[in-house]
């Protein structure tokens, strides 16, 4: 089942009610081990582990997307703040050049993310093959016990759906039995050689010594060879593939982007993009780490050459926020994963990360699930995080790309709100105080969690020296946080995603930081659908064009 939703509309609640009701109702068919949720962060997994037991659901397995892969991969590695790209492409700061880089970047990264990537390791991954099957037959003692066309047969028809290393091992199973089938004769031909050498050495009188030193060493020479023949049979086969190393998923990777990528991407991207792609993984790799969108390429090469140790057992698998998923990311794991019951959450209106997520459901439903007839697609639109009043204004600012991403706008349960508050200061010493006065103002009414967004971490920073004078205890959120405790928080844009509160306050939010941009549009359209109950918007030039309805 893949939903298409709006923020608020209660998709994570439906996907876990809908866990409780296969268990419940199918307790012979489903058992808990048996469902697997995966949540983009651990702010989403805090809230899934609080839900179940809520439910009376317990043991079922929750983990993030990297998770999952270190799982698949067989080893964990250091990621590259998967945040890093955003941050540079929401910087309204950054001079010409290095928005040209970053457009770059973005480009490079978005093609890292799709199937066409995917089928550049296709090309490598055939070349590697190549190299394990010697274009010789199978021969032990003179005689050929497996010619190299039928070992080809084995290795690209018979066995071509097993990952590399399953086929190899399959076809040296054919080879011993080949061996075992005609050992007895072939020891009878080591023995019958050595009695007709033997029957070639005349006796006379005066060398006996030397004709005697002759059979000895035609005795030893046999011995010598069934020797080598019964007791290491495997090292006949094991010779015939000596010339090849079995590389790990990192090391093949690496070869790929170093020696074949450049001329198998040829001219689907640009030359700069290719360079970005190959220089960032070989910086990264000296920093001993990989990023974010290395991951999807690691798991299909592991699934590719060694196969998968770890067993996904799975009768149903949860993705949540399924908009910041690849379509590379699906495809891989839809391979892996042997389920065939799905349950996909996403939101476009939310997609930030479509410079590696997902744009287009249904360009990525063809792709993944191409063939399946029982893929049910179901929208969301109605929400009950925010009331009327909020949701009407983030309506407006979605209104803009709403005909590009095809979402629904969505429609509120929650009435009779506060009006949301905009207004243009004069000064930022102006803007603070009225925060603070908000701050205060939010309190006396019982609105606990309270937010102050900036759009990056060096307007947050700001914010944060410029309430530290406060008397309330004021948290700035970062990416290294895994819980929200509550209370007052500075939150930069794009961590707020996931993350709701009684009252918000936007900073800064004028056409300079908010362009019409569909990153920005998306990034003002969750920073306002984090309020529940109150949403002020600020700004001390004029506030942006996107807070008007689009056309």
């Amino acid at each position: 089942m893949w939903c298409k939703e709006l923020h608020g509309s209660g998709k994570t609640t439906i996907a876990l009610h809908r866990i409780a009701y296969l268990i419940y109702n199918y307790g012979k068919e489903f058992f808990p081990e048996e469902f697997l949720i995966i949540a983009p962060n651990k702010f989403f997994l805090n809230y899934i582990s609080n839900v179940l037991p809520d439910l009376g659901v317990e043991r079922v397995s929750q983990m993030t997307y990297e998770e999952v892969a270190f799982q698949i991969i067989g080893r964990e590695y250091k990621i590259e703040d998967p945040n890093h790209k955003l941050s540079l492409l929401i910087d309204s700061h950054l001079p010409p050049k290095q928005k040209k880089q970053a457009e770059i970047m973005a480009n490079a990264t978005l093609f890292k993310s799709t199937v066409r990537f995917k089928n550049l390791i296709d090309e490598y991954i055939f070349e590697v093959e190549k190299r394990f099957l010697p274009n010789i037959d199978f021969e032990v003692a003179g005689r050929v016990l497996m010619t190299k066309e039928e070992i080809s047969s084995l290795f690209y028809r018979e066995y071509g759906y097993l990952p590399l290393t399953r086929r190899i091992f399959e076809i040296k199973k054919h080879m011993l039995n080949k061996l075992f089938a005609i050992k007895d004769e072939l020891i009878k031909e080591i023995e019958d050689e050595a009695k007709y050498l033997i029957s070639r050495v005349k006796f006379e009188e005066d060398i006996v010594e030397i004709q005697r030193s002759q059979i000895r060493a035609i005795y030893a020479e046999r011995d010598e060879k069934l020797k080598e023949f019964s007791k290491n049979l495997n090292k006949h086969v094991d010779k015939y593939f000596v010339d090849n190393k079995v590389l790990d998923a990192l090391g093949y990777y690496k070869e790929f982007l170093d020696v074949y990528f450049k001329e198998l991407a040829g001219n689907r991207i640009s030359s700069d993009e290719v360079k970005y792609i190959i220089d960032g993984f070989n910086a990264n790799q000296r920093k001993g780490q990989i990023e974010m969108e290395d991951l999807a390429p690691l798991m299909y090469i592991t699934y590719l050459i060694h196969g998968i140790k770890t067993k996904f057992e799975l009768k149903h698998v949860v993705i949540d926020e399924a908009q910041d998923f690849s379509e590379f990311q699906f495809y891989v794991f839809k391979k892996i994963v042997k389920s065939n019951s799905m349950t996909i959450l996403g939101d476009l209106a939310q997609g930030i990360y479509g410079y590696r997520g997902t744009n287009n459901w249904k360009k990525t439903m063809d792709i993944v699930f191409e063939g399946d007839t029982d893929l049910q697609y179901l929208t969301l639109s109605k929400t009950y995080r925010t009331t009327e009043e909020i949701m009407n204004k983030a309506n407006d600012v979605i209104s803009h790309i709403h005909d590009k991403i095809k979402c629904p706008l969505g429609e509120p349960v929650m009435k009779n709100g506060e009006k949301v508050t905009m207004r243009q200061f004069k000064t930022e010493e102006e803007m603070i105080s009225q925060i603070k006065y908000r701050i205060d103002d939010f309190l006396k009414k019982g609105l606990k969690n309270i937010a102050i967004i900036g759009k990056t971490v060096g307007d947050c920073l700001i914010l944060e020296k410029e309430l530290s004078d406060m008397t309330q205890k004021i948290h700035m959120i970062t990416d290294k946080d895994s819980t929200y405790d509550g209370g007052i928080s500075i939150v930069p844009s794009y961590l707020s995603k996931g993350l709701e509160f009684d009252a918000v306050i936007i900073t800064n939010c004028d056409d300079f930081n908010y362009t019409s941009s569909e990153v920005d549009t998306k990034l003002l359209y969750v920073c306002m659908t984090r309020a529940m109950n109150t949403l002020d918007i600020y700004s001390v030039e004029p506030l942006c064009k996107l807070l008007t309805k689009g056309v």
